[in-house]
């Protein structure tokens, strides 16, 4: 049988997750209106992430630069170049290359 603690701690983690996606439907809602705004939703999904040590969903993790955390589509260009995406931050001057089939 688990402790309440466990089950407390996993009942903040599914919390968290929830919180993360609905944080992150925001972003891309204000993508098209406030970008100061998207940034600062992209800062908070980390920051819960980091504390719950929750990993990111694959979609969330790839609307961000994974080196100066600025949101993609307004700050870089996608380019599909060999079998990869190639996403190439403008900020930071960074770029990061992801396998499809």
């Amino acid at each position: 049988m688990a402790s309440k603690t466990a089950i407390f701690k996993k009942l903040r983690k599914k919390n968290a997750k929830e919180h993360i996606r609905s944080l992150f439907e925001q972003q891309q809602n204000a993508l098209l209106e406030d970008m100061s705004l998207a940034q600062r939703y992209t800062d908070i999904i980390r920051k819960i992430s980091m504390s719950f040590k929750i990993k990111l969903p694959i979609e969330v993790k790839r609307s961000f630069c994974k080196h100066c955390y600025s949101v993609f589509p307004a700050s870089g260009r996608v380019r599909l170049q060999n079998g990869k995406v190639v996403k190439y931050c403008e900020k930071c001057r960074n770029f990061t290359r992801i396998p499809y089939k």
